[in-house]
């Protein structure tokens, strides 16, 4: 009947919404939270998982979730090949679900970039710079970028990128803390590493620059 079929339409909006909420505060926990660390990470992939079945069509529920496996082999929380697939298999879906999604498309980039060396880094590395031009106002954006010129040897690019991500509202620690850590390993320049990890916890004190 037509009142059913609004019916289920409402409770579908309902559970979307519910599932954006988890999304939001599983964000909170593994991008913007003080302390990265294993307990906040599985408290965002249990939000993440309520939101799946929440709303399991819903690609930017996916899209969080592969941004999350990412981060969990970036920090050595879990680098088990199984991790790689699972974060290959939602970034996928993320796509595949949402394809003009920002965030599904970050998310796939991601995942290219993951591989060092590779034709599949170099394609990650061509999107991650279109969905920078595209999205200039996103942290995570410039962040990402600035990690995949690293890996790629173009190491000033990169201190140029993390120096954009953090020029985004708000600033961007954990862009910072990784430029510190490539100023000291790659340039010797230990304090300008130093005023790096400096600004990064004037920011917010987060356990990677502490």
């Amino acid at each position: 009947t037509r009142s059913g079929l609004f019916g289920s339409a409402r409770a579908g909006m309902v559970a979307t919404s519910e599932a954006r909420q988890r999304v939001a505060q599983a964000r909170d926990l593994f991008e913007r939270g003080e302390s990265a660390n294993r307990e906040n990470f599985r408290l965002a992939e249990d939000l993440l998982k309520e939101a799946q079945v929440l709303a399991p069509t819903d690609g930017e529920v996916w899209a969080a979730q592969a941004q999350l496996s990412a981060d969990l082999r970036l920090y050595s929380f879990d680098r088990t090949k199984a991790r790689g697939e699972a974060m290959r298999l939602q970034a996928e879906r993320a796509v595949k679900l949402a394809p003009d999604s920002f965030e599904a498309q970050l998310s796939y980039a991601i995942y290219l970039r993951a591989f060092p060396g590779t034709p599949q880094m170099e394609e990650g590395l061509r999107k991650l710079q279109e969905l920078a031009a595209r999205g200039a106002d996103r942290n995570r954006v410039w962040r990402e970028l600035g990690i995949a010129l690293g890996w790629s040897g173009r190491y000033q690019e990169a201190l140029e990128a993390f120096d954009r991500a953090n020029a985004v509202r708000g600033g961007d620690p954990d862009a910072l803390t990784i430029k510190a850590w490539m100023l000291c390993s790659r340039f010797g320049r230990f304090e300008d590493a130093e005023r790096a990890l400096a600004d990064a916890i004037a920011i917010r004190p987060t356990g990677r620059a502490l």
